[in-house]
């Protein structure tokens, strides 16, 4: 059992279109919890080859795609021209999808959205598109009109966060955010992978002289203190023993022979997951104003916090 503090970092996708595909590879890395380095596939090839054709296209949110596009030939700026009209004029006000800036004095469009956008193209839903092959997609408006992201371009921001599987779950409801988590179905953490053992974010409440007491195997700091201090410390060591009990039946039911998917009704809530959240920054305001409220989660709070100054 492996104590560890929570952590954020911001993810920058790289430029061009290339970076678009690594983005994309490096979430669904999380998801899988893949050493990325040692694929054997290119990024684009990854997105082809293994999610889009297994319908796996959530990842492909994380890919976000910069475009400017010209108006048509109008003599002065007007509604939207055919090339835009029934594509992305559809996902017009929904944050999670595409924000669409223009008409600007230079008389471009300039469109913010992701890959699954993209790929979906002309089909209302992710099931139709994979069934026929993604044969109506947009790619070719991502080759043909793909730009840095400008001035006039709505940003899209990227966080990765380790914190407590309970706490991973209250961050996933902000619908605005696009979110995968690292899936305790495919993961199984009996393996040498893992170290054969399960990893918890400190409780917020449980003092540093326990976890390092815990973690020496001292357990005389438990006892040898006046009855105040002995109350609150008999309560923590009780606690840290309920962890390491849900690690030892988790590790007891895969030597059984339960598998990751069976074995994640035992994945304690307690435990350390990875999880990535993007979104455009009006999204991230509503995200701040729910975890940092008084009333969050202490630990939403402290990552919500992280994520804030970073932004």
């Amino acid at each position: 059992m492996k104590l560890v503090d929570n952590n954020v970092e911001k993810y920058i996708q790289k430029p061009g279109i290339d970076g678009v595909f690594e983005a994309i590879r490096d979430a669904a890395a999380i998801c899988y919890q893949t050493d990325v380095d040692k694929m054997k596939l290119s990024p684009k090839d990854f997105v082809f080859d293994v999610l889009l054709k297994n319908g796996h296209t959530r990842p492909l949110e994380f890919g976000t795609v910069y475009l400017k596009i010209p108006s048509m030939a109008y003599e002065e700026p007007g509604p939207f021209d055919s090339r835009l009209f029934g594509k992305y004029e559809k996902y017009w006000g929904k944050p999670l999808w595409t924000h669409i800036n223009g008409l600007n004095q230079d008389g471009n469009w300039y469109i913010t959205t992701n890959m699954r956008v993209i790929m979906q193209g002309a089909y209302k839903t992710d099931k139709e598109a994979w069934e026929h092959g993604y044969d109506k997609n947009w790619l070719q408006d991502v080759y043909d009109f793909w730009c840095e992201p400008t001035e006039f371009h709505d940003k899209r921001y990227t966080f990765t966060m380790w914190m407590s599987r309970g706490c991973t779950d209250d961050n996933r409801t902000h619908i605005a955010l696009s979110s995968i988590c690292e899936s305790t179905r495919f993961c199984n953490y009996s393996k040498n992978k893992y170290n054969n053992e399960l990893t918890f974010v400190k409780p917020y409440w449980i003092s540093e002289g326990s976890i390092e007491a815990w973690k020496r195997g001292d357990m005389t700091y438990f006892t040898n203190c006046d009855s105040e201090e002995y109350e609150k410390r008999s309560l923590e060591l009780k606690f840290l023993v309920h962890l390491k009990s849900s690690e030892e039946l988790y590790m007891d039911m895969a030597k059984e022979g339960l598998q990751p998917q069976q074995l994640k009704r035992l994945f304690p809530l307690g435990a350390k997951a990875e999880l990535r959240l993007c979104g455009f920054k009006d999204a991230w305001k509503n995200f701040f104003w729910r975890r940092c409220a008084e009333h969050a989660d202490p630990e939403c709070i402290e990552v919500a916090n992280k994520i804030n100054e970073m932004l």
